[in-house]
Order: C-alpha cells, then structure tokens, then sequence
C-alpha cells in the first residue's frame, strides 16, 4: 500500500520492469544521443554506505529546464549531512556555472528499509547546447565532484503505450510471462521494459535477504523468456544491478525508484505510460454503464448487445468521452481486483486468466493497490499506486492538484485482474466467503490461446537456435 503524503509519499515494490512511453507536448528539448537500443544505467556509489545514484535525465518539459538525477540516500530527513550541495552540467562546448543542486524525496525511507528515494536536480542554463553529464559537489571548493553521464532519450513520439513492470524474481516461469506479455499485446501495448534483477556484490547466491526473509533471483527460463521477446523487439532488458546493502534496505528492491526511471526513460517516446507487475492484467470491460445486477458482479453480459472494449484504446477513448476536462488529467487510476489462484475452475487451460473465475466481490479502493495509465509529459514524479507530483510549476498541496488531476477509472469500464495466491488481509476484510464468478476474460479466450501456444513454439526456437548458434 502506498500512503498519499505528498512530495513524501511512500512505499510499495517489487523487482522486474518494462517500458513505458511518453510524448512531448510543446516544450522545446535540448538534443541528447538517439538511442538506436535500451542504453544500460548502472547503480554508482557516491558516498558509499550513505548515496548512490542510478540515472539522470534531461528535463525539457517546463520553464525551467533541469537534468534529474535518480538516487538512493540513507536516512529518513531531508537536509542530511551526506547530501550534495551543488552542482555543474557539463555541455558540449564546456562546463555551466556552479549551481545548487534541488533535492526532492520522491520515497522516504521508514523503520527497516531506511533509504530514501531522491531526485538530485540541477538547474539547465538558457540557450545552452548538447548537454553530456552532470557534475555533483559536496562543497563549493569541492575539487573531485561526482560525474554522472545524462541517459540519451528518444525524443519523438513513437508508439502509443510502453508497459513498465516490477522486476521479476522467485518462482516466474515461462508461461507466467508469455501469458502476462501476450495479453496485453492484444491490448495494444507496443513495448515491454524489464529489469533484470541482479545484485554484484552477491554472485555466489542466488538468495537475497530482504526484511528477514530469503528471495530467489529469477530463473534462466524466465530470462531466457524475455531475451525472446526483447530479440522480436517486443521488450527491452534494463540491468538493476542494486548493490546488496541498498537492496536489503529499500522496500521491494526499489521498485519505486525503477518507476520512475521507467517514467524518465521513456517520458517522450510514448504517448502512455503504464505500470502493472507480473501477475496484474489491466482488463477493458463495458463502455456504457452497466446495470445494477452488472455493476454488483463487474461481470459483463455475454450476452448483452452493449458494446464490449476489446482494447487500450478503446478504453481510453471511452474514458475521454466522460470528461470535459482531458486537458487537466496526468493519470488513470484502476481499482485492482483479487482473483484466488486456489479456486481454478477450468483445469483444461494452462493460463491463470482462463482458469480462474472467481474474485474477491469487494475490489480494493483507489490508492490501495491501484495501478495506473499516466501521461508521461504530464507526470514529475510517481508512487506505485497514485501519483506523488504532476508535473507543473506549482506543487502538491493542502490535498489538491494545482493543475493536473487524476482520473478515477469506474469499475465497469475497466480493472485490474490480479491474480495470486490468498492471503489474510484483516483491514480489507474480505474473506474466502466473499467470492463472486468473473467470467470477462471469457472473450479473449481463443484468440489469447493461439497467441500463446505460437509463443511458446517460438521461444523454443529461438532458445535451441540461440544454443546452437552459441549466445
């Protein structure tokens, strides 16, 4: 659950990711490398055991243009002694002048994943030319400043909706990612980014200890899996080689931290930007108002002749249709919906969203375990399950939007389909006794099947050819 608190919001993760995309609105851009593949980022000590820095991005989107750095601070408090003061961009015709560097807490840390999650941001000079790095400084007479390398970023919009997805690790199997890729390819999502979890200061074991408990890296077969659509050009594989001391100490590995970067790698490239993890399945359902009976189920009518979405955009048209005010929304937040994964009830099917029919019948409230669509030219910082900042010259406060707002997607018109195993959930209060048959994914049955059977014998021979062809 993430808790709302502003510029301070915290907490929810879970390692693995794929790409979301975004478009530029009218702000002109400086020019960054065309990027012809995913550019890796790579997790860098600055003060080791107290700052680490992971990406910095050039941000062309408001007045004032800033590179952004993504980092990792330990503490809970703003203003701590380890945080850098200043800072210098370096160009291509030379270095600006030294400027003070911006910290905003995108994540703060609590009780045992104390690291906070920090844009590091350092003020662009008017009319300035290519910019290359950044140079960060503890002190004004710093003279060995940390240099970090700005990520090249596609400037042009590209496609229509990039998926970001947690990191996957423990039990993922092949089918487990075909079917979750496959799905939302008939959904319309055009590119899948995910980050391969991996921790260098770990390789004898494929074990980490997180909040006491022991977490298995992902298995050859699953990478093998992504390697497979990343060669069709389908996703891209981001290295999340989090240092071990970082990874014991954030919540879920970063996730937070990973989408976000996910959001900033991707902010001009595609008009959407979504972000689910691997057992979530954002589902279009109805496009008109379903009845009382409809609405009690969030099943839809098979039967019925009111017209079924069958895609993303699909859904987002009819969305736009029940607003006057698209000019003022930076996101779409959907409710999640828990669907058991004990209570199967077609065991002819090897797929989870095609044997399993039965949720629970409350669905979790928004900013509980919601997931999101955002406008990623619109959107400064985000959390897991709502935004932290729009983007905007003013800020987050007394409760309210000073500009972009979120949209609140009804449950007739979509959900998330989440599917896992039970768990006790006391503040939810929803248990076994409360289930309610859902039979909407129904409607996609045959053709998902064809899909990913084809999948599955096309892994098989890309893996052997790759084999035999050595890697």
């Amino acid at each position: 659950m993430a808790e709302n608190l502003g510029l301070e919001t915290y907490y929810f993760v879970l390692p693995l990711f794929i790409q979301a995309t975004g478009r530029s609105e009218k702000s002109e851009r400086l020019s960054t490398t065309s990027r012809q593949s995913v550019t890796p980022s790579q997790w860098q000590a600055v003060i080791p055991g107290y700052l680490y820095v992971y990406s910095a991005y050039l941000d062309t989107r408001t007045s004032t243009h800033y590179v952004k750095v993504l980092a990792a601070v330990y503490g809970t408090v703003i203003g701590s002694i380890h945080r850098l003061h200043y800072c210098r961009v370096q160009y291509s015709n030379g270095p600006g002048s030294l400027k003070s560097l911006v910290q905003e807490r995108i994540h703060r840390g609590h009780v045992w994943n104390n690291f906070m999650i920090v844009f590091l941001k350092c003020p662009v000079e008017s009319g300035a030319t290519e910019v290359r790095k950044v140079l960060l400084y503890k002190t004004l007479t710093d003279e060995a400043p940390y240099s970090v390398s700005i990520m090249p970023t596609d400037t042009k919009l590209q496609r229509n909706f990039t998926l970001c997805v947690s990191p996957i690790f423990g039990s993922i199997t092949r089918n487990d990612i075909v079917e979750f890729v496959e799905f939302h390819r008939l959904m319309g999502v055009e590119k899948f980014m995910f980050y391969n979890l991996s921790i260098p200061d770990n390789r004898a074991s494929s074990m980490i200890v997180q909040k006491y408990v022991e977490v298995t890296l992902a298995s050859q077969e699953a990478l093998e899996t992504i390697e497979y659509y990343q060669h069709i050009g389908v996703a891209d594989i981001v290295p999340w080689d989090i240092p071990q001391l970082v990874a014991k100490k954030m919540h879920y590995f970063g996730q937070i931290m990973q989408q976000n970067d996910c959001l900033y790698r991707n902010m001009y490239s595609s008009k959407y930007v979504a972000f689910l993890d691997i057992d979530e399945f954002l589902l279009p359902r109805q496009e008109v108002t379903s009845t009382k009976q409809d609405m009690a189920s969030y099943a839809p009518d098979m039967t019925s002749s009111r017209q079924q979405m069958t895609s993303w955009d699909q859904m987002i048209e009819a969305i736009i249709k029940t607003t006057q005010n698209i000019d003022k929304i930076s996101v779409f937040s959907f409710r999640s919906n828990l669907f058991r994964t004990s209570k199967k009830v077609d065991s002819a099917y090897q797929y989870k969203i095609q044997e399993v029919f039965y949720r629970d019948a409350v669905p979790y409230p928004h900013h509980k375990k919601s997931k999101l669509i955002v406008m990623p030219t619109r959107i400064d910082m985000i959390n897991i399950h709502d935004v932290i900042k729009p983007l905007s010259e003013y800020h987050y406060i007394w409760g309210e939007w000073s500009e972009f707002v979120p949209y609140y997607v009804d449950n007739y018109t979509a959900t998330v389909n989440h599917y896992r195993v039970a768990f006790t959930d006391k503040k939810r209060g929803a248990g076994e006794e409360e289930q309610v048959r859902d039979v909407s994914m129904l409607r996609f049955r045959d053709q998902l099947v064809r899909n990913i059977q084809g999948s599955h014998v096309t892994i098989e021979q890309f893996i052997e050819s790759r084999g035999s062809h050595g890697r």
